[in-house]
């Protein structure tokens, strides 16, 4: 529905953010809670979240999304299975990091 009415996003990402940049991050925010509930209800095991993340991760605007939007998935998080899906996203997420990091400082070795 939001995507369809762009002015009711006010409340879930920053309005000032082009339409592509907000339907990209509810998409993102979209994904997430999917991986989420397959994860509670046991459909979907820590693997397949692990692997699904690392794709979400890849692209830099996930993990920009994520270091904003992580607060309130923490917040969410009141149960042991809830934190633990927690655990996993941010794991793979300073994985993702710290590989950016890497091949950042690969690159300005290669330039020098």
């Amino acid at each position: 529905m939001v995507l369809d009415y762009p002015d009711l996003a006010d409340a879930l990402v920053d309005a000032s953010l082009d339409q592509q940049a907000i339907r990209k991050r509810l998409h993102l925010n979209w994904t997430m809670m999917h991986l989420r509930f397959g994860y509670l209800i046991g459909e979907l095991p820590e693997t397949a979240i692990r692997t699904q993340v690392s794709i979400l991760f890849a692209q830099n605007v996930a993990v920009e999304w994520w270091a904003a939007a992580r607060g309130l998935y923490e917040r969410e998080a009141r149960n042991r299975r809830q934190r633990r899906f927690l655990e996993l996203v941010d794991s793979t997420y300073e994985a993702a990091i710290t590989r950016a990091r890497s091949a950042s400082a690969e690159h300005a070795e290669q330039k020098t």
